[in-house]
């Protein structure tokens, strides 16, 4: 009887231990830091700066459409089908038979990884491409403008939670709709049909963006937002040429 009680105490109390582990697992972690244009940033800081509402007192547009590109990722050596992705989009990232990360830039230089200053290649008007924080976009928008757009605040990307504002620094050829922006999501590792298949979570980040509404809080380099168009880039800028 003595052996019985002991082994149903035993029983007991690891139900109730398992119990809240499970609950302690089912709590809510702790908000990530949000990401975007600014995230180094706090939220109360950016209230200060753009006001709680930053279009509230801004010109609001429509957006046209709401696309994303990435940085390929492929391993090892490079075949023609993925050397005219690299070149497509200007810079592309690739781990060697030695198991290094290497980049390749639109003039077909190689080097490593993490002697890149711009990893992630440069935008048209000179600024390093970052994931989450820079966008694509005609030249209805001035480049280097801070656009704010409240339906993408929260939606996750990179593992976290947007903050709503992007750096309109990049152009593309297929970008010319006003209204249409082209998000950097950051590296993929696979594509079918034009879209990253080894990241979905860059597709359900774009998806049901068509006219939503957007603003322009900030211009060029802290400057006013303005309306007017940036003067038209020559024909050989595309976004991320070069890695350095």
């Amino acid at each position: 009887m003595k052996k019985l009680t002991w082994l149903l105490t035993v029983v007991l109390c690891g139900g109730v231990l398992f119990a809240d582990l499970a609950r302690a697992n089912a709590q809510p972690q702790a908000s990530a830091q949000p990401i975007g244009a600014f995230d180094d940033e706090d939220q109360e800081d950016l209230d200060d700066r753009f006001g709680s509402e930053p279009c509230a007192n801004k010109a609001s547009q429509r957006v046209s459409r709401f696309t994303y590109y990435v940085t390929p990722k492929f391993f090892g050596t490079l075949k023609s089908r993925e050397l005219r992705q690299c070149q497509f989009q200007g810079t592309c990232i690739y781990v060697n038979g030695a198991g290094l990360e290497m980049v390749r830039n639109s003039a077909g230089k190689t080097f490593p990884l993490n002697e890149a200053a711009c990893p992630y290649g440069r935008a048209s008007n000179g600024e390093c491409v970052e994931p989450c924080k820079h966008v694509a976009a005609s030249l209805h928008v001035p480049a280097g403008s801070v656009i704010y757009i409240p339906a993408l605040k929260g939606r996750t990307c990179q593992g976290r939670p947007h903050n709503g504002y992007v750096i309109a620094s990049d152009r593309g050829a297929g970008v010319k709709r006003e209204g249409h922006f082209d998000f950097y999501a950051g590296t993929c590792t696979k594509f079918a049909r034009g879209q990253c298949v080894s990241n979905p979570s860059y597709q359900k980040l774009t998806t049901g963006m068509k006219n939503k509404n957007y603003c322009i809080v900030e211009g060029p380099n802290g400057s006013e937002p303005s309306s007017q168009p940036s003067q038209t880039l020559s024909k050989n800028s595309r976004r991320g040429r070069t890695a350095r």
